[in-house]
């Protein structure tokens, strides 16, 4: 079984070797213990993180999108929260710019080895995954640049929330990564679908308690799995199995040192 290639668990192949990929001039890392806003942030001239926990922090340094593909990572990097502010020399700007989103955060591996002393490695595990094959009756979508909305507009790129994803002109592989992330495991591409594809998928998100013991009165519990909204919307199957999954390690890492 092949090893799955259309998620990117490190982003870093993905920079062009024309590009060259500066390092931060300078660096802040303190503790956050205040509660507020939670976010992160690649623009200008620099990187900054706001009331994240090192976990997240890894995620993004690593361009990983399941948690799961990270271990040996301490209680504490999950509880603790930091502000990271990273900034790049004047000279380097033009460099920084040039690098898409994900790859600007990938600067943040830096940062992690020197005020985290983290050290680590990738290596390739057999873990629990999800086969996507086709139905006997798939696919039932069609093949499109855009997705044309109400009042005729054209819309491209993916859409993914709990319970919902849309696709909207894009590959399988960006379906893959949302699914991945929907299900909390590697899901693998074997519909052999190689175009553009237009669809929505819906279900019902998994609770533990149901909208009348959280609260929320809006969510709606009442419709498919997503494993039955796959076959009945779409003529895909996901089928549990296991494969080799490239998962990063964690060997050490300390609270930082802060300035």
């Amino acid at each position: 079984m092949a090893a799955l290639s259309c998620v990117p668990w490190s982003a870093a192949q993905t920079v062009a070797s024309d590009i060259k990929v500066p390092t931060f001039d300078v660096v802040s890392v303190r503790a956050d213990r205040s509660g507020g806003v939670v976010g992160s942030t690649a623009n200008g001239d620099g990187v900054w993180i706001r009331n994240l926990p090192l976990r997240r922090i890894v995620n993004l340094a690593y361009d990983i999108k399941l948690g799961s593909l990270v271990s040996g990572l301490p209680s504490w990097a999950g509880s603790e929260r930091f502000d990271i502010t990273g900034k790049v020399a004047q000279s380097d700007v033009p460099a920084f710019t040039k690098l898409g989103i994900s790859e600007r955060f990938l600067m943040l591996q830096a940062v992690l080895e020197d005020r985290f002393k983290m050290k680590s490695h990738f290596e390739t595990r057999e873990l629990p995954i999800y086969e996507l094959v086709l139905d006997k009756n798939g696919p039932k979508f069609t093949e499109g640049e855009f997705a044309v909305r109400e009042g005729g507009q054209h819309e491209v790129g993916m859409s993914s929330e709990s319970g919902e994803i849309r696709a909207m002109g894009v590959k399988m592989d960006r379906a893959i990564q949302a699914l991945s992330v929907q299900l909390g495991r590697v899901v693998v591409d074997k519909t052999g679908l190689a175009g553009k594809y237009v669809f929505t998928l819906k279900w019902a998100p998994d609770t533990e308690d149901g909208p009348a013991a959280n609260g929320d009165a809006t969510t709606d519990v009442s419709g498919p799995s997503i494993f039955t909204a796959m076959k009945e919307q779409l003529g895909l199957k996901l089928e549990s199995s296991k494969g080799p999954v490239k998962i990063l390690v964690i060997d050490h890492v300390e609270p930082p040192s802060e300035n």
